[in-house]
């Protein structure tokens, strides 16, 4: 493979700044307004926007052909794209004179549309604060360890789920009981009885059977005719297993430019988005035994650890042990990851309104809104990554999950909990 590198910059059509000039000057006491034209320099042609492409990748020969034939091509890429929106032309109106002997102006006046420079308008603010680099390799090892755990076949890991069968058999025995007795006292009205079921606790209690005994039995059971479906089919082909990750970073500021004489604020935002997708390509055999989960081991022992469901919302334990175990049938042919970097700048002028005596007496300028923009999109493909040894923080909270922990730490703290 060689590998290539190719760019190209693009602007829009332009845009046409006018400028009108009222000369004032003092004639034997009397003030004459001459209107002139603008002078050639105030119109200017300004370009609305340019866009910038770099791309560096590899060129394979016979590239569709081979993919046809079934090999497996899989090399890296680096792509930036940058669309740049420069200032437009505005209103504007200024004046510069001085008062001669008779009271009369003597000087000018302009006014119409008129366009700052970029470079007028500052630079930009990066968003990346302290520990981006940091921020950024943990969620790339993240997307790729959650790919790797993925690789397996499993449908149901059986262990788990003949491990925790006694106690799955009390929970549906106690719920069908209790369904029971509710249907027999709602048939003869006992109200006294029904309201005892709608008290905090007994609501916490139905909350947490819906969640930890309900919920899984039906995902075990469709596990169950997964795996069974798998098994029977015993296929042989490739799979790809996926990871996700995604965080934003932002930042604002305001800065205060004197710019020799001509003061201006400036408000400046800037935001980055990240989003990382991991593969893993796999030619896999689906088996009896790795479609149960009898394979995964070492999963289905941290799995019947107490509140280790509670340890994965905060760090990626399960997924670390699920992409370091071996999987049976399973022949890992290609990974990769994907990042695309988004970053959006903007800065715009709040204010440039303000008197300031110079070669004339009075100078007044009234010029705002003015602004600039940039857009980068930078998408980089790394492949065949290093997968991750120990786990890292990957907090994982919903409301369903923070309503869990807070009836579990009440029932700690009660010693009343059974899981």
């Amino acid at each position: 493979m060689t590998e290539r590198t190719r760019s190209d910059t693009v602007d829009t059509p332009t845009l046409n700044t006018t400028l009108d000039r009222v000369d004032w000057a003092g004639r034997d006491g009397n003030q004459n307004q001459i209107e002139t034209q603008s002078p050639a320099f105030a119109n200017r042609d300004y370009f609305k926007t340019t866009t910038t492409r770099t791309m560096t990748d590899n060129v394979t020969p016979n590239f569709l052909k081979r993919i046809a034939a079934g090999e497996i091509i899989n090399s890296p890429m680096d792509s930036n794209i940058v669309v740049e929106t420069h200032p437009v032309p505005t209103s504007y109106h200024s004046q510069r004179y001085d008062i001669d002997q008779y009271g009369n102006k003597v000087g000018y006046s302009q006014y119409g549309t008129w366009v700052i420079r970029s470079e007028q308008l500052g630079t930009y603010l990066d968003p990346h604060g302290a520990g981006w680099d940091d921020e950024l390799d943990t969620k790339i090892a993240q997307a790729v360890t959650q790919a790797h755990a993925n690789a397996s076949l499993a449908e149901l890991q059986l262990p788990v789920v003949a491990a925790e069968a006694e106690k799955s058999v009390r929970s549906m025995t106690s719920i069908m009981g209790r369904l029971f007795k509710i249907v027999k006292a709602a048939k003869r009205l006992d109200v006294q009885y029904l309201k005892r079921q709608i008290t905090k606790k007994e609501l916490e209690d139905r909350w947490m059977e819906l969640r930890y005994a309900l919920r899984p039995l039906v995902y075990d059971a469709q596990g169950a005719m997964a795996a069974a479906v798998s098994t029977e089919l015993h296929t042989h082909t490739r799979r790809t297993s996926r990871g996700f990750q995604a965080f934003s970073v932002s930042d604002s500021d305001s800065v205060y430019l004197p710019d020799n004489g001509d003061p201006r604020t400036i408000v400046r935002t800037a935001q980055c988005d990240v989003n990382i997708r991991a593969g893993v390509l796999s030619d896999v055999i689906v088996t009896g035994m790795n479609a149960w989960g009898m394979d995964q081991i070492v999963d289905s022992i941290w799995e019947l650890i107490p509140f280790s469901f509670i340890v994965d919302w905060i760090i990626n334990v399960g997924d670390t042990i699920a992409s370091w175990t071996p999987n049976a049938g399973v022949r890992e042919l290609a990974s990769w990851v994907t990042i695309e970097h988004v970053t959006t700048q903007t800065n715009r002028m709040t204010s440039l309104n303000f008197s300031n005596p110079g070669a004339f007496a009075n100078e007044t300028y009234n010029w705002s809104g003015q602004f600039k923009s940039a857009k980068t999109v930078h998408k980089w493909r790394v492949v065949n990554p290093s997968l991750s040894i120990l786990p890292s923080v990957k907090v994982n909270f919903s409301a369903a999950k923070l309503l869990d922990l807070v009836i579990i730490g009440k029932k700690r703290v009660s010693a009343d909990l059974r899981i």
